[in-house]
Order: structure tokens, then sequence, then C-alpha cells
């Protein structure tokens, strides 16, 4: 009887996530449109742009990879891959890409990595990425100042909010990495602060929850401060990461026959698109992305080419991302091997 619950519970869940990919994709993309686009478009820059995504993936498996064998040099590389797109696919039909984690953690538990392992991995590689995103943007920003503030004065706004915002944060992980006891006082006094004005009802649950959300940040962070060139080589993959992906949309511009505008330009332009709408609570950050993309990048693409240019980066940066790490997914839950009535990886 159970053994047929957790069958029909695994079918359940897959039927969910076919409903939630085919929503996503049929209600958001105009495949007129996107048909008469891909045929004016040159196929040799496009390919350019499928391999940027790959790149991406592939970066993300490697850095999981190498975060996975600190905690066992047994497992399988596989098992990186596996996560890797599993999570990303949860990542994209989530706000704030909420569901990527739980479903990476339940597939690592899948793998027989316990969960404190498979926490500390994710925070790891979580905290890996968000500061390097941040100090990359925050780069591009400050020598592309003039470039910034010459676009209009909704988009300047729009990119400083994003930056501040990710600033903060990147600013709150480097307190813990240094005064972590410091960070929980701080934390403590704005929670009893929330109580006092009738925002927060339980404090005391509150407060353990960030003490030990801080106290796992700092077991990651500590790993990251014991090997440095580990975690150089690291921040450097993620560099290459990150470009790969903003240059997606040079790709784009070259597809649609233009030239004139640089590919630092571009990538500095998709950069800081991302940090603004990176927080935007909609699954794959849908309608932000659409709308941030229109005012950054209209200096780079004409008016009557901004909708095709739009069509054709969604497509390969999230809908190409989507529809793979859902097959693999899908893959996952049907196909490979079940044992004692549950799909094993």
């Amino acid at each position: 009887m159970v053994i047929k619950l957790k069958k029909y519970l695994n079918y359940g869940v897959l039927v969910i996530l076919l409903i939630s990919t085919f929503w996503v994709i049929f209600s958001k993309l105009d495949f007129r449109n996107f048909l008469y686009v891909l045929e004016a478009s040159n196929p040799v820059y496009l390919i350019g742009g499928v391999i940027c995504m790959i790149l991406f993936l592939g970066i993300e498996a490697w850095v999981l990879d190498i975060l996975l064998k600190r905690v066992n040099p047994e497992i399988k590389s596989f098992t990186a891959i596996k996560i890797t797109l599993v999570g990303q696919y949860y990542s994209y039909l989530t706000p704030f890409s909420s569901g990527g984690q739980p479903a990476q953690l339940y597939e690592l538990r899948k793998d027989n990595i316990p969960l404190t392992s498979g926490t500390a991995v994710l925070v790891s590689k979580f905290i890996l990425y968000q500061v390097t995103a941040t100090i990359y943007a925050l780069v591009l920003a400050i020598l592309k100042l003039p470039m910034i503030l010459e676009n209009t004065k909704i988009a300047s706004t729009f990119i400083f909010i994003g930056l501040f915002i990710n600033t903060f944060g990147m600013t709150a992980i480097v307190m813990i990495a240094f005064n972590s006891d410091k960070m929980k006082k701080v934390i403590k006094k704005i929670i009893l602060w929330l109580k006092y004005i009738h925002i927060i009802k339980k404090p005391e649950q509150c407060i353990d929850k960030s003490t030990q959300f801080i106290d796992e940040y700092v077991e990651c962070l500590n790993k990251y401060k014991e090997d440095w060139v580990l975690t150089l080589r690291l921040f450097c993959a993620t560099i290459i990461q990150l470009t790969a992906f903003f240059s997606i949309t040079f790709f784009v511009y070259k597809a649609l026959g233009l030239s004139g505008t640089s590919i630092y330009q571009i990538i500095t332009l998709q950069a800081l698109l991302y940090i603004a709408i990176v927080l935007i609570p909609s699954p794959g950050t849908v309608g932000a992305a659409e709308v941030g993309f229109a005012l950054l990048l209209k200096t780079v693409f004409s008016s009557n080419l901004i909708t095709a240019a739009l069509l054709l980066w969604r497509c390969l940066s999230y809908y190409l991302g989507l529809i793979v790490c859902g097959i693999f997914t899908f893959y996952l839950y049907v196909f490979q091997r079940r044992v004692g009535g549950r799909i094993d990886a």
C-alpha cells in the first residue's frame, strides 16, 4: 500500500511539472513571432548562444562536483550533473528560484549524501555565485557609469536598486564571515523590534533559526578561507560562467545582423539587468526580465528589432534551459530504474 502510494505520488508530481512547464512556455512565448524571427536570424550565431548556455550549465555542474567531492571523494560526477539540471529546472518554475535547493537536497539524499552535508554544499555554492555575481556587476557598473547614466532615468533607477540590494546582501555575508557574533546580535535586535511593532509573534523561534542559518554560513565561509587556491579557482570559474550567460545577448545581437556595439558593452548591460531582476518574485523572473531587457537594451537594439531580440534572448537564456532541464528531470522520474517503489538516481 505504501509503495503504491509513493508511486502515485511520483506520477502526481510528474503531472504537475508537465502542466507547469507547458503553461510557462505556451502562455509567455509568442510562437508565431518567434518562428518568423528565427527564420530571419543567422543560425551560426544562434548556435553560439546555445553553446554559451551549455557552458553555463557545464560550469555549474563542475563547481558543484568539486564541492561535493570535498564532502565525499567517492561521489560520482553524474550526481553533480543531475542536481544541476534538476535544481535549475525547479528554479525556473518557482518564485525567487525557491524550489531549486529543496529539489537538489532530495536528489542528494537519494545518493546517500547526509542532509547536513548536502545543505553545506548548496549554501557554499549559493554564496560563491551571489558574491561573484555582485562583484562582477559592481565592477562593470563603476567602469561603465557614464553609459548607465545615459539610459533613461527609469532604467538607471532600476539598476541602482538592484545593485544596492545585492551589495547589502554581500556586505551581510562579509560581516558573517568576519564577525558572526556581532551579526547575530544585530539580527536579534531587529527581530525583537519586529516583535515590538507586532510583525513577529514568536521571536525566540526566529532568533534560533537565524542563529542556525548564520552558523551554517560561517562553516561554509571558513572552508573557503582555509583553501584560498581552490576558492580562487571556483571564483574564476564562476566569472567565466557568468560571462558565458551574459554573452548570449551578444550572439542574439550578431544573429540579427547588427554591428557597432562591443561585446563588453552588451555584457555590462546584461550583468546589470541580471542584478536588477534576480530578486523579482516571479518564476523565471517572467515579466521583469522582458521589461528590464526593453529598458536597458534599447540603446543596443533598434526599436524595430527589440521585440525580436527579446524573443531570441528569452528562448536561449530561459526556455532552452527550461526544456533541457525539464526533459532530464522527467527522465529521472519516468525512465530510471525503480527500486522499492521509489526512483533511484
